[in-house]
């Protein structure tokens, strides 16, 4: 096998979780040529990754018709390409399609339904190629890092240690409570006073990170001055990433760095990061854990008001020890 196409079309989480296999895969195989198709929105972050020669954009937004009819054009173009096989990490009809098309006897589907972490059932999809593949490779290379080395100093990085606190979920049952986040601040700043806050994201952010920037003014605030391939860039930048479910969280455990994962309604079978750089603190051992719902049925959130600050620190402290030792 010399080409092969992976097709990743949404959500941007998912989209970023595929690429440390994509990147183990290209690792082991430094003749293959890998291509990469994914939704015209959010192309720019894989257009900035070596491992890919072409990123297809798919146009036609969230609208179904209007991405039928953008396969339909882009089609004759993806059959010069002549690929040996593709990797359809979305496996829905779209991508379907366009597989039964490109190679419909050498397509991998990726399992859709299981109830297993996304990450391992990239890992599985990878495994089925039959080319050399042990394990995903977190140090996911890319073109050029600069901009984000200067968009950080231009808003007041002075080159410390980078914390990114990211209260980014997108329900409120996937949010810890901001005055957690404000005590966790003030825990951290008491032991690492050299360490500097970084917050990234939509500018709708900044209203449940203001307090934090009002205490802590050396903070780099870069809420609504980010691209997506600039917000990426930037997660690499970080030692620590402290999240609740957020493609922000994806973008640094794909990277390698350090992240330390809230999840509160989200189904951590799913989605959880993985690995010796991240740790999950899920809702699982709950009887009403794991229920992907907007509002909690109990009223109270348990399933983040029981991670206390000085819980959450110890957790970060340990995953940041283990990780030094190894």
């Amino acid at each position: 096998m010399k080409r092969l196409l992976a097709i990743r079309l949404q959500a941007l989480g998912d989209m970023i979780i595929g690429f440390p296999y994509l990147q183990g895969l290209k690792n082991e195989n430094p003749g293959l040529i890998i291509d990469f198709m994914t939704r015209a929105e959010q192309a720019s972050i894989p257009k900035q990754m070596t491992m890919f020669r072409n990123v297809w954009p798919l146009f036609g937004g969230r609208l179904d018709l209007a991405q039928r009819a953008a396969a339909v054009l882009l089609l004759p173009r993806l059959l010069m390409q002549r690929y040996d096989a593709v990797l359809d990490l979305q496996n829905n009809h779209i991508s379907g399609w366009l597989s039964n098309r490109i190679a419909p006897d050498e397509t991998v589907r990726f399992d859709k339904a299981s109830r297993i972490p996304h990450g391992t059932r990239c890992h599985q999809a990878v495994s089925q190629l039959g080319l050399q593949y042990s394990a995903p490779n977190f140090d996911v290379s890319l073109r050029d890092e600069s901009q984000a080395r200067q968009l950080l100093t231009a808003n007041g990085w002075t080159g410390a240690p980078l914390i990114c606190l990211n209260p980014a979920g997108f329900f409120e049952t996937r949010h810890w409570p901001q005055a957690y986040y404000l005590q966790f601040a003030e825990m951290w700043k008491k032991k690492n006073p050299d360490h500097q806050f970084v917050f990234v994201g939509l500018a709708s952010l900044r209203g449940r990170v203001e307090a934090m920037l009002n205490a802590y003014p050396d903070s780099v605030d870069l809420c609504g001055q980010t691209s997506p391939v600039q917000a990426y860039e930037v997660m690499r930048q970080c030692r620590l990433m402290l999240s609740e479910d957020s493609g922000l969280m994806h973008m640094a455990w794909t990277q390698g760095v350090a992240t330390v994962a809230l999840f509160g309604s989200t189904p951590s079978y799913w989605s959880r990061p993985m690995g010796i750089h991240s740790l999950c603190l899920d809702s699982s051992d709950l009887s009403c854990g794991d229920c992907f719902s907007e509002t909690c049925a109990r009223g109270d959130m348990l399933c983040l008001t029981r991670r206390t600050p000085a819980d959450v620190m110890q957790a970060c402290e340990s995953l940041l020890s283990t990780r030094l030792s190894v």
